[in-house]
């Protein structure tokens, strides 16, 4: 029998039970960690998952967050997680949040390049010197060739979901970034061969120029392209962190959580029976300010949705911008103008909310006023 292995990797500064979780910390309480009914896939009959907080969550918090020092560490953990548990026959599902998100796809990188090693092979020196071959993959690619035919094994993954991957690892003020000691250019993001499911939900709104997302793009070759490979990437409305979670109010951000949990339930992970009951989805969800405070160091850079191969829209957008002016100002996202979609559906998509009560003419308003005053005068004392 062979069993799923989930792992989830947080954002920046994010860890789990802070009081605002992300949908990575989410997705990681509902997910099923042990024995499985088998109903999907009666070949699968056990889940185990991995949560691996954020960079600038430990000791080295400000230098983590601010330059990226630690997702080293956390790729590394993230590997050693899957040495001591993955059996061949094993499904990979990997889950990620921002700088959590580079992370999961620079470890399917990493095994795509190198492979998985093996557990006879894994001691702590060698997994670190794993770590440092793929480092050099692409300057020293017959070295790779070798160290993964002795000591490594392929390792498909079966799904990445991310939510907003984020590829600068660079800090808010661009002359202050010629200072950044940690660079982490060597890590490879670009979706291999040995990925089956690949979903990304984006952030529409998102303006800070440090943001933009790292998108899967289209191999030029035919050689590098698989034919089953499944790549969806939907844009949602809201900010970064609307999309990834992590505010206290996630009406917002639950609706890509839900459909990722869609996504990875359709390719055979399994959830916890209230995992729905804990969403509460609305398109009309409060959008937040991702540039207040010290956050407005970060230039602003509106996000280009039109050239991407395959762009996607969620439902939700559109019921936004159909439902906002009823309720609050008037929702149009510029750079969704003039764009060429496909529309996302919303399998889960609520009923039109109702109208707000209508005002009452400015007559009948005056005569009401009047009455209320003759009523008053006429009152006993």
């Amino acid at each position: 029998m062979s069993k799923n292995i989930a792992i989830f990797a947080d954002g920046t500064w994010n860890r789990k039970d802070s009081g605002a979780d992300t949908n990575v910390a989410r997705l990681f309480d509902v997910t099923v960690n042990g024995t499985v009914s088998g109903e999907r896939n009666p070949e699968i009959t056990e889940q185990r998952s991995f949560y691996d907080p954020g960079v600038g969550t430990g000791a080295l918090k400000l230098t983590g967050g601010i330059g990226g020092l630690g997702i080293s560490k956390n790729i590394q953990d993230c590997y050693r997680f899957l040495v001591a548990h993955f059996e061949p026959g094993d499904r990979i599902f990997l889950f990620g949040f921002s700088r959590g998100a580079f992370t999961v796809r620079s470890l399917a990188g990493m095994l795509g390049k190198v492979g998985l090693m093996k557990r006879e092979h894994a001691s702590e020196r060698r997994v670190q010197r794993a770590y440092r071959v793929y480092r050099g993959h692409a300057e020293y690619p017959h070295y790779v060739d070798e160290f993964r035919r002795q000591y490594c094994a392929p390792c498909p993954v079966h799904l990445i979901g991310v939510w907003d991957t984020v590829g600068a690892l660079g800090i808010p003020v661009n002359a202050l970034n010629r200072w950044n000691p940690f660079p982490h250019h060597f890590h490879d993001p670009a979706l291999g061969k040995n990925v089956t499911f690949a979903y990304q939900a984006l952030a529409i709104d998102e303006a800070r120029e440090k943001f933009l997302p790292t998108l899967w793009t289209v191999p030029p070759s035919k050689k590098e392209k698989r034919k089953d490979q499944v790549v969806r990437q939907v844009w949602f409305a809201g900010m970064h962190a609307d999309v990834g979670g992590g505010y206290l109010e996630t009406s917002l951000s639950d609706i890509p959580l839900e459909w990722m949990a869609e996504m990875a339930s359709a390719a055979g992970l399994e959830f916890t029976s209230e995992w729905e009951a804990r969403l509460t989805c609305s398109h009309l969800g409060m959008m937040h300010d991702s540039r207040l405070g010290w956050k407005s160091l970060f230039r602003r850079k509106i996000r280009t949705l039109d050239g991407v191969p395959g762009l996607r829209i969620h439902r939700s957008v559109f019921r936004r911008m159909e439902d906002s002016s009823k309720w609050q100002s008037p929702y149009d996202p510029p750079n969704l103008h003039d764009c060429h979609y496909v529309v996302e559906p919303w399998p889960r998509e609520p009923a039109p909310p109702e109208p707000p009560p209508e005002d009452p003419p400015a007559a009948d308003r005056k005569a009401a006023k009047k009455a209320a005053r003759r009523k008053s005068r006429s009152a006993p004392p």
